[in-house]
């Protein structure tokens, strides 16, 4: 079996790596330096320390059930890892971080660690030039080149150097899929695939540029994709000894007009060139972070892709494409989604296919057994069909709508596409193929295919939930409430802390605790199972998010876990006044027991209409809205938020009172500070940023009782600020009464001001025509007048003030409402005129007629 120009396309190299039983006769072919294509990396030697570049895959994510044990195999050889850096869009120097990628996937050292797993097995040789291949009827199988005869071909490669290959091959109707067509725009005219051109700059700062993010989308004319490499993979190998390096590698891809209007040979760029599409691409890099300004370059490398990313697929949607009478097949991204999951599933449906039409070969290879941990061996390599650099990067792929499997691709320079939608153009669709050419798609079939299953298994999961929470908040409610008794009857003096009492007390704790503990843990196995349901996952560990997921369960295990010990455990402490003494931890375990009634907001969030309406649901799944406690809480603080802010003030009150109590009981025996209603006197007026000094806290752990209730009154009195704003803030309709009372009162003042200025003036004028010489009579005239006038033009300065703050949305909605009428009116008009503009044409052309015939009548009389 050989397989033609493989190495161009690794993934779907796959494909056939998990189809153990077509490896062992499989000959590769790769270019100079490594096999990777689409997942190499370039590595380079910078001021003494070896950096690695992706100059074309920069990252993959999995949403097909598949390619996700493709990863799992590949993420337990340390081939892969995720990428936990920030990944989001990037324009006029705004970051915006993406929050619809899950997971990203990268290299442990660069894409190319993934393409060296799979050849780790494989005797790869170097370079190979295929020239000519051609089909035998008599012997029924393929001639390539001076290697021999293969009973398969199969084409993974998408240029004019595959089409002029299978040109002369014998094959027509597979050659018909590999006509190609270079452009950034689609023809819809033209059946044939389309690729697009792409610039790559890989670029070294001496000192690192310090940006929030490590990978972004750029919205700019000339670039579409930046990536920072040193921080994408800065644990991938220990620094040389005694050298310290700051540099910082960044790659820069530009957009497919760019790369359009800039195409030169890639084989021979122009030093011209290469210099032109630098300053250009840095330019844009420095317009796109906001820096006008970057650190000093170091190196700098640019490297033109001319079969980049395809802009549509094969018409029928099929993963592959097999011909039974040529034993020909063909598999790539480019036939049904140019992704690098596309490519995988592309290369293991080829597979197998090629195994259910081959049962020659099933036999031969009965011995092997099928399974993702082996990858063939005596493997044959080499460069291809003369085009060394055809496929690209898939810049972005992530899962768009995860429950019904869509693929969204967004290829650089064009926004996000839905394959799901069917607005992805496609070729060959009116082509007609012949009957022994046989398209596949992926024939394995999941539960997670059955959306009646999905939903059911939703419902049932989200019953679950609430049940777990239900029983989270029992077992939490019930160690609280027996903590209090215990507490209490120690304060009483009816039980000390050895006594059976005691003990059994604190006995029921512990156990009340560790169910709330599973209940806890099952709580958030219930939602990675809603994860793997809604994404349809079949592994659990694609629906965690490493590290963030097992860190928020161990904190709230901590919280949670923490409680009154049975026993007496007593701690060497030191008191305000310098004493050392024996103290129990029995008061702080129990104040942060207190922790746990963050699961009231969890038990309000699971039985909230908000939650339990499948509307609510629909809606917020539309507009990537979550419906969790904080969408809750503000939903309360917008509908009651009086309600809302004395319920909280009142609970802070009470629980903070009593941790004071404890505080002062256990730590710093005082009958005035363990009186209950003292301790609330000195939390109200510590809450309210008072603090009259008549009592305060004597005990280490009230003072820091006392500062945590006060940051609460700072942020409480905040949130009270801000309600009483909005609820004092006029509405539209007063604001308009408002508003046009001002106005008319404003007129008045301007009128009389108005009318006293022109008073004043015909005064002034009637004695200086009288010869009046009263100085003192003139200078307050003048002094009234000056103020009438400072009056009329201070009011017509507030109206106009006024009218400028009245316009709000509303009003500028009407106002863009009446331009488009006025727009549609004037084009109508345009419209109307335009026809009779063409009726006066055709009129006029009527007497030229009518008086060329009258003076060739006169002519010829």
């Amino acid at each position: 079996m050989w397989l033609s120009n493989i190495a161009e396309d690794w993934w779907s190299l796959i494909g056939y790596s998990n189809r153990l039983d077509l490896c062992r006769d499989i000959q590769f072919e790769s270019r100079k330096r490594a096999a990777g294509g689409r997942c190499s990396s370039r590595k380079t030697m910078i001021n003494g320390q070896l950096h690695t570049f992706d100059h074309s895959c920069q990252y993959f994510t999995v949403s097909d059930r598949r390619f996700a044990n493709i990863v799992s195999f590949l993420h337990n050889k340390n081939a892969v890892k995720i990428w936990t850096g920030k990944i989001g869009h990037l324009k006029s120097g705004k970051f915006h971080e993406d929050s619809n990628i899950t997971q990203a996937f990268i290299g442990t050292d660069g894409m190319q660690t993934v393409a060296d797993c799979l050849a780790s097995n494989a005797n790869v040789q170097r370079p190979v030039w295929i020239s000519e291949v051609f089909w035998e009827e008599g012997s029924r199988k393929w001639k390539v080149d001076r290697f021999g005869f293969y009973d398969y071909l199969i084409i993974a490669h998408n240029g004019k150097c595959a089409d002029k290959l299978m040109s002369s091959a014998g094959a027509p109707e597979v050659h018909s899929l590999l006509r190609v067509r270079f452009n950034d725009v689609l023809n819809p005219r033209d059946q044939r695939m389309h690729l697009c051109s792409l610039w790559v700059l890989l670029i070294a700062f001496e000192t690192p540029l310090k940006l929030c993010f490590e990978g972004a989308h750029i919205d700019h004319d000339d670039i579409s994709w930046i990536s920072n490499n040193t921080a994408k993979y800065r644990n991938a190998r220990e620094p040389v000894a005694g050298k310290k390096d700051s540099t910082e590698c960044w790659t820069i891809i530009s957009t497919k007009a760019f790369g359009k209007n800039f195409k030169v040979p890639q084989e021979n760029i122009p030093p011209s060139t290469e210099k032109v599409v630098t300053e250009r691409l840095l330019t844009a890099f420095k317009a796109a972070t906001g820096r006008k300004e970057v650190p000093r370059v170091c190196y700098t490398r640019v490297q033109l892709w001319g079969a980049a990313v395809p802009i549509n697929v094969l018409g029928s949607g099929a993963d592959c494409v097999f011909d039974c009478r040529h034993h020909l097949g063909v598999c790539g991204d480019w036939l049904s989604s140019p992704c690098i999951q596309g490519a995988a599933i592309s290369g293991l449906s080829l597979a197998e296919k090629i195994q259910q039409h081959s049962a020659d070969v099933a036999d031969v290879l009965s011995g092997y057994e099928t399974n993702s941990t082996h990858h063939g061996h005596n493997m044959f390599s080499s460069g291809s069909l003369g085009f060394q650099q055809s496929s690209f990067v898939e810049l972005r792929t992530i899962s768009k709508n995860r429950m019904s499997g869509n693929t969204v691709v967004e290829d650089p320079g064009i926004p996000l596409v839905s394959r799901g939608n069917g607005k992805y153009s496609k070729y060959m669709e009116d082509d007609n193929q012949s009957s022994s050419t046989t398209t596949t798609t992926n024939v394995m079939t999941s539960k997670f295919d059955n959306i009646s299953y999905r939903l059911s298994r939703r419902k049932q999961l989200l019953r679950y939930r609430t049940i777990v929470v239900n029983f989270e908040f029992s077992f939490a409610l019930l160690g609280i409430v027996l903590m209090l008794i215990e507490t209490e009857l120690f304060f009483q003096g009816v039980i000390s802390k050895s006594s059976v009492a005691s003990i059994v007390l604190k006995s029921c704790i512990t156990l009340s605790t560790v169910f709330l503990l599973v209940a806890v843990v099952g709580y958030h196995v219930t939602g990675i199972q809603l994860c793997m349901t809604d994404n349809s996952l079949e592994d659990w560990r694609l629906a965690v998010t490493f590290p963030w997921t097992y860190l928020k369960i161990l904190l709230e295990l901590c919280v949670c876990i923490i409680h009154p010990i049975p026993g007496n455990i007593t701690i060497s402490a030191v008191d305000p006044d310098g004493k050392p003494k024996e103290v129990s931890i029995d008061a702080i375990l129990s104040i942060l027991m207190l922790l746990r009634v963050y699961l009231i907001s969890k038990f309000m969030v699971v039985h909230s209409k908000l939650l339990t309406s499948t509307a609510t649901q629909s809606l917020g799944a539309l507009n990537k809205v979550k419906i969790n406690s904080t969408f809750v809480f503000k939903a309360l603080m917008s509908s009651m938020p009086g309600t809302i802010l004395i319920v909280i003030m009142l609970a802070i009150l009470v629980v903070n009172s009593w941790a004071m109590r404890t505080c002062e009981a256990y730590y710093h025996p005082d009958p005035k500070n363990s009186d209950f209603f003292n301790d609330m006197w000195m939390i109200a007026i510590t809450f309210l940023t008072v603090g009259y000094g008549d009592i305060y806290p004597n005990s280490y752990c009230g003072r820091f009782v006392s500062v945590a209730t006060g940051l609460m009154g700072v942020g409480t009195t905040a949130l009270l600020v801000a309600v009483l704003a909005q609820k004092l803030e006029q509405s539209r309709a007063e604001k308009y009464v408002h508003n046009f009372v001002t106005r008319a009162q404003l007129d008045k003042e301007r009128k009389i001001a108005a009318a006293d200025t022109i008073k004043y003036v015909l005064q002034l004028w009637r004695m200086k025509k009288n010869n009046e010489n009263n100085s003192r009579k003139r200078i307050r005239l003048h002094g009234k007048l000056l103020q009438a006038i400072a009056a009329m033009k201070e009011a017509k300065n507030e109206k106009a003030s006024i009218g400028e703050t009245a316009i709000g949305f509303i009003e500028i909605a009407k106002s863009v409402n009446d331009i488009v009428d006025v727009s549609e009116s004037l084009q109508e008009s345009q419209s109307e005129l335009k026809m009779k503009m063409t009726e006066i044409d055709s009129t006029i052309k009527d007497l030229q007629t009518k008086m060329d015939a009258i003076y060739t009548a006169v002519v010829r009389r």
